[in-house]
C-alpha cells in the first residue's frame, strides 16, 4: 500500500493536475514525430520506380536505399532542426504550466497551506516536467526506429547517431526548460513571461547584431569574415554547432554535452534561488523582484536605442566622415529611448501614468546610449587602426577581394571533400604567410592612406589618386587569436607594388591563392571512382578537349611556371588561355558538378612550350580562317554626354528668354508644367557609329587587339579592363568548326587604351 506522503505518490498526484501536458507531449513526440518519419520513408521509397527505370534495378535500388539511410540519419540524428523547435516549445510550455500557480495569489495561498515544503514542491514540478518530455520522447524514438527498421532504414551508424541524439536532445531540453523556469520566476504573469523567454533567447543575438552594425558603419577596416554573429550562450547554438561539425566527423559530443549541462545547471540554480527568494505578493505583477526592474529596463532600452540609430543610419546612407544624416540618427534614437522607457514603465505598473515616473532611468539610458555611440564613432579603443606587433603574429592570410568574372582564377575554390569554399574561407584554411612583416607594413600603409582620403568605393580612380581594391588580412597570433581586417590597397602606389610583389612571390601565397598551385587539383585529376572529369583548354569561345594525362602534365608545368609570377607580372598580362576542369561527383542520391579555371600566361614558358608542341596554343584569341567579318560599334559616349549638355544649355537659355517675354504668372505655370512632365527635357542623341571589316588584311590586324568579352575585366589581377565604348561582334563562316560548336557569332572586346588607330578613324562621329 502506497503512503500518501511518499515521493512517488506526490509525483502521481502532481501529474493528475498536469494530464493535458502529457497529452501535448504524446501528440508531439509519439504521434507527430513518428508520423513525419513514416512520411519521409514513404516519400523516399516512392522514387523506387523512377530510379530503377533510370539506373537499372540493382543500381536504382541501391541508390534508393542509400537515400533512405541518409534521410533516416537526418531524421533520427542530431541534425533535425524541426525537432529542435518541437523540443524547445514543449520545454517552454512545461515550465510555464508547471509553475503557473505563481501567477495567482489564491493558488499560492492554497499551496502554501499544504504540508509540503517549498523545496519539495519545486523538485516535484521540475521532475515531472522532465518526465513528461523524456518518456514520450523515448517511446516516439522507438516507434520511429521500428518504422525505419521495417523499411531497411537502420544500420549501426544510424543507431549510434540516434542514441547520441537522445542524450544531446535531453541536455538541450534541460537548457531551454531551465531558461523558461527562470523567466517564470522573474515575472508575475504569463504574457510578461513569454516576453522574458523571448528576450533570454534573442538578447545576445540582438547585441551581436548591433555591435556588427556599428562596427561596419564606423570602422573602415571592419570585416564580416571572422566576426561571430551567432549567440554563444544559447542551447540552440551549442547544439547546432555540434550538428554542423558532426556531418564531417569533427564534432565532440562530450564537449557539447558538457557545455549544455553546464549551461542548464547554472541557469537552473539561478532559477531555484529566485524561486526561494520570490515574494508571494509578486503574483500578477510584471516583475517579481522590484530591484531588477531598473536594470532590465535599461538593459532593454539601450540596445533598442542603438538598434534604431543603426537602422536609420543604414536607411539614410549615413556617412560618419561627413556626419551626413546624423540629425536623423539622433532623432530616431531619442524617440526610441523615450518610447521604450515609457512603455516598459507602463508595463511594470500596469498604469498609463507610468510614463511620467522614473525619469532618471531615461537619463541613465540616454547617457549609456550616447557613450556607446561615441565609443564607436570616435573609435575610442583604436580598433580600426590596430595592427598586431610583428613578434605577436604567427602567420598571416592575405586574400584580395574575389573578382567579378568567372574566368578569374580566384573565383572557384573547394576543399578536400570537393565542397565549394569562398575565397576568404580558402585563404583562411590554406594560406599561412611567414613574411608577416610585409603584410603588416602593407596593411599599415593602406590604412593610413585610406584614412587620409576618406570615403571611397572599393576601387577608385580619379584625378591621379589611384586605383583601390579591397583585400582581407587575417592575422593569426601566437596566442591562437585571429584578427581580421579589410584593407583598401592603392595598387598604383610604388611602395605598395613592391610589398605586393614580395607577398605574392612566395609559395605560401600561391598555394592559398591559386588553386592550381595546391595539391587539391592533383586529387581532382586522379583516377577516383564516382568522379567524371571533362577538361578543356582555350578561352571562352575556343575550347579543345584535352586528356586527363595531358592535364596532369600541364598542371605539373604550371606549378613550375607559377613560381615566376608576382603581382606586377600577373597584373600586366592577359592570360593566353585557360585550362577548365569540369568534374562531377556522384553522391548517394544526386550528382554535383564543379568547375575550376587555371590561367596560362604568356610568360609561363614551360606551359606555353608544352601547349605549342601539342597544337593547343593560340597566339591570338580567334582563328583567322574561321572569321567571315567583324562588326564594330563605337558608342562615342563622352561625345554624346558633351552634346547633351550643350543642347541642354541652349534649351535653358531659350527657356529663360521665353520667360522674359511671358508674364510672371504664365512663366510660373509653364515651369510647373515642365517639372511635372517627367519626359522633359529630353536630349537623346545617337552618336553610335558602325564599321564592318571583311577584308582578310583588316581581320588579321584586328585579331591582335580583340579578346573574348567573357575574359576581359579590370580587377586585382588585371590592370586594364574592356574598352566600354566599343562593342565587337565576330561573325564566323557558316561551314567552320567553331560555328558548329559555339555558334554563328561571338562577342569580343578591345582593352582600354589599345584601340587600333584605323578603327578610331573609321568610327569617329562626324555629326548628322
Amino acid at each position: 500500500m502506497m503512503s500518501k506522503n511518499s515521493f512517488l505518490a506526490s509525483i502521481i498526484e502532481n501529474n493528475k493536475r498536469r494530464i493535458w501536458l502529457w497529452l501535448i507531449s504524446a501528440l508531439g513526440f509519439i504521434v507527430l514525430w513518428p508520423a513525419s518519419v513514416a512520411m519521409t520513408i514513404s516519400r523516399t521509397l516512392s522514387n523506387t520506380a523512377d530510379y530503377t527505370k533510370w539506373y537499372g534495378e540493382v543500381t536504382g535500388n541501391r541508390l534508393i536505399h542509400e537515400m533512405l539511410l541518409r534521410n533516416m540519419k537526418n531524421m533520427l540524428g542530431v541534425s533535425n532542426e524541426i525537432l529542435y523547435i518541437l523540443i524547445a516549445l514543449f520545454a517552454i510550455i512545461s515550465a510555464i504550466q508547471g509553475f503557473s500557480y505563481l501567477y495567482s495569489k489564491k493558488k499560492i495561498d492554497f499551496y502554501m497551506g499544504m504540508p509540503v515544503k517549498r523545496k519539495r514542491r519545486f523538485f516535484l514540478i521540475w521532475l515531472n516536467g522532465i518526465l513528461a518530455y523524456l518518456l514520450p520522447f523515448l517511446i516516439g524514438t522507438v516507434i520511429s526506429c521500428l518504422f525505419a527498421l521495417v523499411n531497411g532504414g537502420i544500420n549501426a551508424l544510424i543507431l549510434k547517431e540516434t542514441l547520441l541524439a537522445i542524450g544531446l536532445y535531453f541536455c538541450f531540453y534541460l537548457g531551454i526548460y531551465h531558461l523558461a523556469i527562470l523567466a517564470v520566476m522573474m515575472t508575475g504573469n504569463i504574457i510578461i513571461t513569454c516576453f522574458g523567454i523571448a528576450i533570454f533567447l534573442l538578447y545576445e543575438v540582438i547585441i551581436r547584431m548591433i555591435i556588427q552594425g556599428y562596427m561596419a558603419t564606423f570602422f573602415k577596416h571592419f570585416s564580416y569574415f571572422g566576426f561571430e554573429s551567432a549567440a554563444v550562450l544559447s542551447p540552440f547554438t551549442i547544439l547546432q554547432e555540434f550538428a554542423v561539425k558532426n556531418t564531417v566527423g569533427q564534432g565532440k559530443a562530450w564537449l557539447t554535452v558538457l557545455n549544455l549541462i553546464l549551461f542548464a545547471f547554472i541557469i537552473g540554480m539561478i532559477a531555484y534561488i529566485c524561486y526561494l527568494k520570490r515574494p508571494a505578493e509578486a503574483a500578477g505583477r510584471a516583475m517579481a523582484f522590484k530591484v531588477t526592474q531598473p536594470f532590465i529596463k535599461i538593459a532593454i532600452t539601450i540596445p533598442m536605442t542603438l538598434m534604431a540609430g543603426i537602422t536609420i543610419a543604414d536607411m539614410n546612407n549615413y556617412s560618419p566622415s561627413g556626419n551626413q544624416g546624423l540629425g536623423f540618427v539622433i532623432f530616431a534614437m531619442l524617440i526610441t529611448l523615450i518610447v521604450c522607457n515609457c512603455m516598459i514603465q507602463v508595463i511594470y505598473e500596469f498604469d498609463i501614468k507610468g510614463i511620467l515616473h522614473k525619469k532618471r532611468h531615461m537619463l541613465i539610458s540616454a547617457a549609456g546610449s550616447a557613450v556607446l555611440f561615441m565609443i564607436f564613432s570616435f573609435d575610442v579603443f583604436g580598433y580600426d587602426s590596430y595592427i598586431p606587433a610583428v613578434e605577436k603574429i604567427e602567420s598571416v592570410a592575405f586574400m584580395p577581394s574575389p573578382e567579378g568574372n568567372w574566368y578569374s582564377e580566384n573565383n572557384t575554390y573547394f576543399d578536400e571533400e570537393m565542397n565549394y569554399m569562398s575565397a576568404y574561407e580558402y585563404a583562411n584554411e590554406y594560406m599561412y604567410l611567414s613574411d608577416v612583416g610585409a603584410v603588416s607594413k602593407l596593411a599599415g600603409l593602406a590604412m593610413e592612406e585610406r584614412n587620409s582620403i576618406g570615403d571611397i568605393p572599393s576601387n577608385y580612380d580619379e584625378e591621379g589618386e589611384g586605383t583601390w581594391y579591397r583585400a582581407l588580412v587575417v592575422f593569426r597570433l601566437n596566442s591562437g587569436r585571429k584578427i581580421c581586417r579589410n584593407i583598401y590597397v592603392n595598387v598604383e602606389k610604388e611602395e605598395n607594388i613592391e610589398l605586393l610583389n614580395r607577398i605574392e612571390d612566395s609559395d605560401e601565397f600561391r598555394v592559398g591563392y591559386y588553386l592550381g598551385a595546391s595539391d587539391l587539383m592533383d586529387e581532382v585529376l586522379a583516377e577516383n571512382d564516382g568522379k567524371v572529369i571533362q577538361i578543356h583548354y582555350g578561352n571562352s569561345v575556343y575550347q579543345e578537349k584535352i586528356t586527363r594525362e595531358e592535364a596532369q602534365e600541364l598542371l605539373t608545368l604550371y606549378k613550375k611556371d607559377i613560381k615566376s609570377a608576382d603581382f606586377s607580372k600577373i597584373r600586366e598580362n592577359m592570360p593566353k588561355g585557360s585550362m577548365k576542369i569540369s568534374y562531377t561527383i556522384n553522391h548517394e542520391s544526386y550528382s554535383a558538378t564543379r568547375e575550376a579555371i587555371i590561367n596560362i600566361y604568356p610568360f609561363f614558358t614551360e606551359c606555353v612550350n608544352y601547349l605549342k608542341e601539342h597544337d593547343y596554343y593560340m597566339e591570338q584569341y580567334v582563328h583567322l580562317e574561321d572569321v567571315e567579318r567583324i562588326q564594330i560599334t563605337n558608342y562615342n559616349s563622352k561625345l554624346q554626354e558633351e552634346l547633351q549638355k550643350e543642347m541642354q544649355s541652349v534649351q535653358e537659355e531659350a527657356d529663360a528668354a521665353d520667360n522674359l517675354r511671358m508674364g510672371a504668372d504664365q512663366a510660373v505655370a509653364e515651369t510647373a508644367y515642365m517639372s511635372y512632365n517627367s519626359s522633359y527635357p529630353s536630349y537623346d542623341i545617337d552618336t553610335r557609329t558602325f564599321a564592318t571589316y571583311g577584308d582578310k588584311g583588316d581581320i588579321q590586324k584586328l585579331a591582335d587587339y580583340i579578346y573574348p568579352s567573357d575574359i576581359t575585366y579590370a580587377g586585382w589581377s588585371r590592370e586594364k579592363g574592356p574598352a566600354m565604348d566599343y562593342s565587337i561582334i565576330v561573325y564566323f563562316k557558316p561551314d567552320s568548326a567553331i560555328a558548329k560548336s559555339y555558334g554563328s557569332a561571338a562577342a569580343y572586346s578591345f582593352i582600354e587604351g589599345e584601340i587600333p588607330a584605323f578603327v578610331e578613324a573609321d568610327t569617329e562621329y562626324k555629326g548628322e
